[in-house]
């Protein structure tokens, strides 16, 4: 099995040197979705389903599996590799916005999800749920690192996560990791 090698890219390396409590630097895009395709007839969302169905098509979009890997002094630049404790559980959440449910309490509730620093031991996105609405609707947020993608490529992401059903994914294939990584990870 060959295994490429995906170092950072200078621009990645930028986004992730800046970035601070004070300077985020992951993009978000919120959505509002009819709630009838996605709620089932209780009012709940089948967050598991969803969590399947995304996981699935992971194979598309392989970025979202991945975590930075410093190698070390005079190894090169960063790497991105292969998670060996990818959750998507970790990633696809769900939130209720507080009553009335109305745009202001779906702003707020995306303010506080946008506003914390993704996890750098984890896949840097998250997918987010939020139910609770007046309208019935259910918000979907996604919350994307500028070193994993931006503009055209998060689109692209995306799209490779939430195509029209029908479609089978390639099974996930992963790669080899780097000598030391699960110590960089802490487990």
């Amino acid at each position: 099995m060959s295994v490429r090698i995906d170092r950072l890219s200078a621009s990645d390396l930028t986004n992730l040197a800046v970035e601070g409590p004070d300077t985020p630097m992951h993009v978000a895009a919120l959505a509002l979705l009819d709630g009838r395709s996605l709620l089932d007839p209780d009012g709940r969302l089948p967050l598991a389903s969803i969590r399947a169905r995304i996981a699935s098509r992971l194979a598309r979009a392989p970025r979202l599996r991945q975590v930075v890997y410093r190698p070390g002094a005079l190894a090169g630049r960063p790497l991105w590799v292969d998670d060996p404790a990818f959750a998507i559980d970790r990633h696809v959440n769900e939130a209720r916005v507080p009553a009335p449910g109305g745009e202001e309490e779906l702003l707020r509730l995306t303010e506080r999800i946008i506003g914390r620093p993704l996890d750098r031991s984890r896949p840097l996105w998250q997918l987010w749920f939020i139910t609770g609405l007046a309208t019935g609707q259910v918000a979907v947020l996604l919350k994307l690192h500028h070193a994993v993608a931006d503009g055209l490529a998060a689109v692209r992401l995306v799209g490779a996560l939430l195509d029209a059903p029908g479609t089978e994914p390639e099974p996930p294939q992963l790669g080899q990791l780097p000598a030391g990584f699960d110590k960089f990870l802490g487990r």
